[in-house]
């Protein structure tokens, strides 16, 4: 998700896509496929704790950043 082409062809300013996030667009994708079954802070939890599982103890996104991110 994070093909260089893509992204340069959706740009509509220079400074479009060019923050680092946590939550990025093809991070985004794939927990919204996951069907999520839990609350949103659960499954963020779950899901984040799998991509890294040696940063369990810390909280990586919220599920208010979730919905910004939407």
């Amino acid at each position: 998700m994070a093909d260089v082409h893509f992204i340069a062809s959706h740009r509509q300013s220079p400074e479009d896509f060019t923050r680092c996030r946590i939550l990025t667009f093809g991070r985004l994708v794939m927990l919204l496929l996951n069907q999520l079954n839990g609350s949103l802070q659960d499954e963020l939890d779950r899901f984040f704790r799998v991509l890294n599982p040696f940063h369990w103890l810390r909280r990586v996104v919220t599920a208010a950043a979730l919905s910004r991110a939407c």
